[in-house]
């Protein structure tokens, strides 16, 4: 890419990712207030959409060769995206349009992801064109939203988890982990996965929830053997033959995706609990174990290594499991004590803080 056009992507993700940060923050403040509309509000657009678009922006930029102007687009849904938690904050009645914004930045993204996937091969390859059809999904999904209108805020926020930041975290996955590895993911197993995401979601919105979280539960597992996350042991033997800071960071890596099994196997315990409808975990609390539990995991996975190059800052590299153990105790307990979940939510981003800066 040319300078000006890496400028701008950069600039656009390291926009994405402030104003996130800034709406997490709000958002809590919300949720310790007790005004869980606005709380789940400013999470929705922001936490769950806005955060991991930015992210995308930075990640198509960085597969694209010579003068992709096609990045261009996605950055353009960037900051159409960085105004919607603030609107839908200030001003109730405006679904639609936000729904629509938000399909027409998808869009934008599928375009230039696509292009970017088209001149690339191997990994990156499939990685870039799960990023596109993971895009297709944060397209589609407020367009049926608009049509069902049937569907509760908290039924279309599963749909959405499902649809976008979990997709883009497999799409992003099966890269990055066996490349890390000089390994390959699994390419038969890869390829579904954003469309079984999205057949999820249209389950969900179309209130057949317990169907869709079951298809949900079957990608994940199917995510392990994609991106390869079985072979962790393996990867933690090559991994302490290294030293140093390289060390370090490479075994807190892989131990995120240790973290990320145990989370799997929360989130299916807790999710057939639902399912059989025993009352010990409904539809906040399913929604709270896929976005506060598995995202953020991931999130937190990769943040010391993208964030600081994304936001021009160094990197401080203080490695420690905090984050992973944070996050795990936050999940089983959501259902028991959401106040104590809250709290080991909110030390979970302190220590990854920490960490980056």
């Amino acid at each position: 890419m040319s300078s000006s056009l890496q400028i701008l992507t950069r600039n656009t993700a390291r926009l994405a990712v402030y104003a996130s940060i800034v709406y997490l923050v709000a958002a809590l403040f919300y949720a310790i207030a007790g005004n869980f509309l606005v709380h789940a509000g400013l999470m929705l657009y922001s936490s769950l959409i806005l955060f991991p678009y930015g992210i995308a922006i930075a990640y198509i930029a960085s597969g694209a060769l010579r003068r992709s102007f096609a990045v261009v687009l996605a950055s353009a849904g960037g900051v159409i995206l960085v105004v919607l938690p603030t609107l839908v904050a200030a001003v109730l009645g405006l679904e639609e349009i936000v729904d629509a914004l938000v399909s027409l930045a998808g869009f934008l993204a599928a375009l230039s992801s696509g292009y970017v996937a088209l001149n690339r091969k191997g990994s990156i390859r499939l990685s870039l064109f799960m990023v596109c059809v993971t895009m297709i999904n944060l397209s589609v999904i407020p367009l049926l939203r608009m049509i069902l209108v049937s569907t509760s805020l908290f039924e279309y926020a599963i749909a959405l988890v499902i649809g976008f930041p979990i997709s883009l975290i497999y799409a992003v996955t099966v890269h990055s982990l066996p490349s890390t590895f000089n390994d390959k993911p699994l390419y038969e197993a890869s390829i579904p996965l954003p469309f079984m995401n999205l057949l999820a979601s249209i389950l969900v919105l179309s209130k057949w929830t317990a169907y869709g979280i079951l298809l949900l539960l079957f990608s994940l597992a199917l995510y392990i053997v994609a991106a390869r996350i079985y072979r962790v042991p393996r990867y933690l033997d090559t991994a302490k033959q290294r030293s140093g800071v390289a060390r370090r960071g490479l075994l807190y890596f892989l131990y995120g995706h240790v973290a990320v099994i145990i989370s799997i196997l929360i989130i299916v315990i807790y999710s057939l609990a639902f399912i059989a409808g025993s009352g010990f975990c409904r539809v906040l609390c399913v929604l709270h174990e896929l976005a506060l539990g598995f995202t953020s995991l991931h999130v937190y996975i990769h943040a010391p290594i993208m964030i600081p190059v994304i936001l021009g800052i160094k990197h401080r590299r203080r490695f420690n499991p905090i984050p992973y153990l944070a996050t795990i105790l936050a999940m089983l307990f959501f259902p028991l004590n959401t106040e104590l979940a809250l709290i080991f939510y909110v030390i979970a981003f302190l220590s990854t803080v920490f960490i980056v800066i």
